[in-house]
């Protein structure tokens, strides 16, 4: 980082670049560019914030906005005649990562300041190494390893610089979340409305993300509004906006997360009135989602008649959706190669592949397939460190934290995101990082309490020590 004076143009870009305002400026500026397919704008854009937040802020927890919703505004680069200028971007980043980490975790050190790995630094080295070696024993790929290395580094070194060189980052996290699930919002009813205008908007879903992953970062949008607004004076709108979400949720039709979402929504509901001071802005709250239902039904044909057929349809049909196969297949081959698993390079003629990743829907069976009975075992001290700091009591955000934590875990019941998708694999220790630095913050403040406290204890003490009176009377005194 470099060095700020106070009133210079670097300080004030760092002010600005670590501010609340960053996060929906950043937002805007991918659906504007999402809209338009201006894709080369949108990866050299969030490239550029990225970049300037490492180089210009103290505080980097900004840094997780470009990092998390890049995916979210451009469509699959893989495929992209320009695929030479987005891979430079990737590269610039990703030394730009290391670098900084390095640099700033040395400058930590010589300053005297303790610079902390974190409680999930070495299980995830020893998850890492299961991750690499997948498929090692009769279907191993050396290019499929060597990525794998790649994203695992970039994993670590973000987790990291969370634990690090951020402040405030489960509320950071929280309101990212928050604005984020309006932009994806935004984008679903935008797809569900524009596309049967074919010249006006995107004439395909347009994102290299899969529309489950757009559902579930809705869902943490809804846990943002219970997060912000529960008890507090406002609480009648962020339940409306938790409403507005609930319906983006509906629009995507995925239906584990239209589930997870419907419970949550009803807690939310059931919560925010309860501890309501105002019930009276419930009413205006009603009212207004009323008078958005009848906008939306306006657009009947366009919005909601949509929505309604395909999720009549997904209910009426298959629930699995063909996923009862890719389990048993999952099963068969954690059988057939129980050391190192069959890897995450799908064969000619395996279900559920997209450009030739293995795609089980499902966390445990993705890793009983992929890493084998072995592999998958080297995961249990990952998972076991990031459930023990979630649900550690001297977090005060815990309950927070954990709604945020397990929405992600129960997605991975019937996708792959929670597995497969390196920006949202990433999410949990995100979180975990900042339910640590609340550990700390927590913990220190108790020792200075208890500091405080045994002070004037010694004081007695030594009044007591020097009074000759009985020993009865100066306890009497104390």
């Amino acid at each position: 980082m470099l060095e700020r004076r106070e009133g210079s143009p670097a300080e004030k870009l760092g002010r600005i670049l670590e501010s609340g305002y960053f996060m929906p400026a950043a937002l805007i500026y991918g659906l504007i560019c999402w809209f338009f397919k201006l894709t080369f704008f949108a990866v050299y854009g969030y490239l550029a914030a990225f970049l300037l937040i490492l180089i210009f802020c103290e505080n980097v927890k900004n840094v997780f906005v470009p990092v998390l919703y890049v995916s979210y505004v451009i469509p699959d680069i893989v495929s992209d005649p320009h695929l030479v200028l987005y891979a430079i971007a990737v590269g610039i980043a990703y030394v730009s990562l290391f670098a900084f980490a390095i640099f700033r975790g040395l400058e930590k050190k010589k300053r005297g300041e303790r610079v902390v790995k974190g409680e999930l630094f070495f299980p995830f080295i020893l998850f890492s190494v299961a991750l690499v070696l997948a498929g090692a024993i009769g279907n191993f790929n050396p290019l499929a390893a060597a990525i794998t290395f790649a994203f695992c580094a970039v994993v670590l070194v973000l987790y990291f610089m969370a634990r690090n060189f951020t402040k405030g980052l489960t509320d950071g996290l929280a309101l990212t979340f928050l604005w984020g699930a309006a932009g994806l919002t935004v984008q679903v009813l935008l797809y569900a409305f524009l596309k049967n205008y074919k010249d006006f908007g995107p004439d395909s879903f347009f994102a290299a993300q899969n529309v489950n992953v757009f559902a579930i970062m809705i869902t943490l949008g809804i846990v943002s509004c219970f997060r912000f607004g529960a008890g507090k004076k406002t609480d009648a709108w962020y339940f409306v906006l938790s409403c507005v979400y609930y319906f983006g949720v509906l629009e995507t039709c995925c239906r584990m997360m239209i589930v997870i979402a419907t419970v949550l929504e009803a807690g939310v509901a059931v919560a925010f009135i309860v501890r309501s001071e105002k019930k009276i802005g419930f009413l205006y709250a009603g009212l207004c989602i009323l008078a958005i239902a009848g906008v939306s039904f306006a657009f009947y044909d366009e919005v909601i008649k949509p929505v309604v057929d395909r999720v009549i349809n997904k209910i009426t049909g298959s629930f699995w959706s063909g996923r009862d196969e890719i389990f048993r297949f999952a099963i068969e081959k954690g059988r057939e190669f129980p050391i190192f698993g069959y890897g995450f390079l799908a064969g000619e003629g395996d279900p559920s592949q997209r450009e030739g990743i293995l795609l089980i829907h499902n966390t445990v069976l993705q890793w009983i397939c992929s890493l084998g009975y072995l592999g998958a075992s080297l995961s249990v001290w990952f998972y076991a460190s990031k459930y023990k700091v979630v649900f550690d009591k001297r977090n005060p955000q815990r309950a927070f934290t954990a709604l945020y934590v397990l929405v992600i875990a129960l997605s991975g019941i019937t996708d792959q995101a929670a597995s497969m998708d390196i920006f949202y694999f990433l999410l949990p220790l995100l979180l975990v990082a900042g339910a640590e630095s609340e550990i700390s913050k927590n913990s220190v403040s108790v020792s200075s309490s208890a500091n405080s406290e045994t002070a004037p204890s010694s004081v007695s003490s030594d009044a007591r020590s020097e009074n000759t009176d009985t020993p009865e009377r100066a306890e009497s005194e104390k």
